[in-house]
């Protein structure tokens, strides 16, 4: 990842590319970022994000193992074109 993520509302299957485009919080830089798994009181969380070959790609976390600090976390992705 870039650096550059922005919470977005939803799921990856509801984003489309223009939504993302328009999420322009997601900051600059290339230093790693850390994203909170927790979405009020449960795991979830949906981010638009640019990647290192700045290509634009959103991801949904959708369940993390070993809470409070997971040894392993599920994510769905979405990577455009």
């Amino acid at each position: 990842m870039s650096g550059q993520a922005a919470y977005a509302s939803g799921d990856v299957n509801d984003l489309d590319r223009d939504t993302c485009e328009q999420s322009k919080s997601m900051g600059t830089g290339n230093d790693p970022i850390w994203v909170s798994i927790y979405r009020g009181n449960a795991v979830g969380g949906t981010y638009c994000m640019l990647t290192t070959e700045g290509r634009l790609a959103a991801f949904t976390i959708v369940s993390a193992e070993q809470l409070p600090l997971p040894v392993s976390v599920t994510v769905k992705v979405v990577l455009w074109e």
